[in-house]
């Protein structure tokens, strides 16, 4: 887009909110599953609150969070039963006033079998080479900068895909392309026998419409390259031409890049109102956090 059209969205997007909706529109046969830590409230009151409502979720602690943890989804279907579960509890953590600014963070898993195919795998990797600074950026939720500690647990891999890309675009085993030691990578493949793929980069919320906005960006982005939505060549150019450096370019991981937003958004989604839900977490009413070195609350853009 470009010109008045651009404008025109522009103006849509800095003027929307997102609401919270019983179901998304990806397929329910997709599962996914959220942690949720907090700080500032007493867990033994978190865990009995959910012993006495739901059921199937786990209480922990969580050594990041100080008088805190994390509470752990079993494994969601786009389903609205699941959704109204994750609405009552993120309802109780913010009626408890849980700290969600300093440590606390928000994981998203995702069933690894979207990118079994070793062509899915690469093109995934590629997307996250090309836009992890869009993805933190969005990742930061109702917060217009990071957590205190982002880098440390969940430290960028932009870096680490382009330094073996030679090996993505020859290797022919599974996930044999992502040279990570430990898990506190902001994309996490060393999740065990869960199978599934971890993204880490997320603020803690107590606003479910962003947690629902979250997992569906996750569950879109993994699965694009099996939808057929993803343009090899065009990530290679970009990878060659316009690559991010985490280490070089943090400050891109913040600032907003228009461009690189709307590329995402089109190679990630396949309707409109997935595509403007996601911008408008992205632009967070084109706030920038000025190199803030702590998480600091956007302007509301949720109904």
């Amino acid at each position: 887009l470009k010109g008045t059209d651009l404008q025109e969205l522009m103006y849509l997007v800095n003027n929307y909110k997102i609401s919270f909706r019983d179901e998304l529109l990806f397929d329910r046969k997709l599962k996914f599953g959220c942690e949720i830590e907090y700080e500032r409230e007493l867990r033994f009151f978190v865990t009995r609150f959910m012993r006495q409502n739901f059921w199937r979720w786990e209480s922990k602690k969580d050594a990041t969070c100080k008088l805190g943890g994390e509470v752990t989804t079993p494994i969601f279907r786009n389903k609205k039963e699941d959704w109204i579960e994750l609405k009552k509890e993120c309802e109780y953590l913010k009626s408890k006033g849980a700290d969600m600014f300093h440590n606390a963070s928000c994981h998203v898993h995702t069933d690894k079998e979207s990118i079994d195919e070793i062509e899915h795998n690469r093109q995934f990797l590629k997307l996250i080479g090309c836009y992890e600074s869009v993805l933190f950026r969005f990742g930061y939720g109702d917060k217009i900068s990071a957590r205190k500690d982002i880098k440390k647990y969940a430290a960028p891999v932009a870096d680490l895909i382009y330094e073996v890309l030679d090996e993505i675009n020859s290797y022919e085993v599974k996930y044999m392309s992502f040279p990570q030691n430990d898990k506190y990578y902001s994309i996490n493949y060393l999740t065990g026998d869960k199978h599934t793929v971890e993204f880490r980069m997320f603020n803690a919320t107590t606003s479910p419409a962003i947690i629902q906005n979250n997992v569906n960006t996750t569950i879109n982005c993994i699965t694009a390259p099996k939808r057929g939505l993803i343009d090899e060549e065009y990530l290679d150019y970009k990878l060659k031409h316009e690559f991010i450096s985490p280490t070089l370019k943090w400050y891109m991981y913040n600032e907003i890049c228009i461009k690189n937003a709307l590329e995402f958004a089109d190679f990630v989604f396949d309707n409109n109102l997935d595509k403007i839900c996601f911008l408008v977490q992205y632009f967070k009413r084109f706030q920038n956090n000025y190199g803030a070195r702590e998480a600091i609350e956007a302007k509301c853009f949720v109904r």
